[in-house]
């Protein structure tokens, strides 16, 4: 396995340091276990976000005919996403226009997440092939309510 493999960043607190039950991203060297790729699929619904205030970052974007790995990529950029500090969710849709939305503690973890090095790699080929326009905003989540 690359370097690197092995230490798991699950975030699931029954795991600590250490899970067992892992898999390998072919992406990176970060060693995913199970229950974080249980919790990416799982974000194909409306996510479970903790009581105001939070974050909402809310990505609009209309895309290129061009594929060229951003299926992966975009895979990927969940998969990483959900084992940053602070990240509580993402939904996601895509009709003529995608909009995602992630959901964060605080803006200290946007910031962090904006500054990954993959992401920026993500966000690169996003201007360059993937995206003919696109937009981000970010708003403080104050109340909220659902069934």
């Amino acid at each position: 396995a690359p370097k690197g493999a092995g230490t798991p960043l699950c975030g699931a607190p029954q795991h600590g340091v250490k899970c067992l039950d892992q898999h390998y991203s072919k992406y990176t060297s970060i060693t995913l276990c199970q229950c974080a790729i249980r919790r990416e699929l799982e974000m194909s619904s409306i996510s479970e976000t903790p009581s105001p205030p939070y974050y909402a970052v809310i990505f609009t974007s209309v895309r290129n005919e061009c594929d060229n790995g951003y299926s992966e990529m975009a895979a990927r950029m969940v998969e990483l996403a959900a084992v940053q500090p602070g990240f509580l969710g993402l939904e996601s849709a895509r009709e003529n226009i995608g909009i995602t939305v992630s959901y964060w503690d605080n803006l200290e973890s946007i910031k962090k997440w904006k500054a990954n090095s993959e992401h920026s790699l993500a966000q690169k080929f996003g201007h360059e092939k993937w995206y003919s326009a696109f937009k981000v905003r970010i708003s403080k989540v104050e109340h909220q309510y659902g069934i």
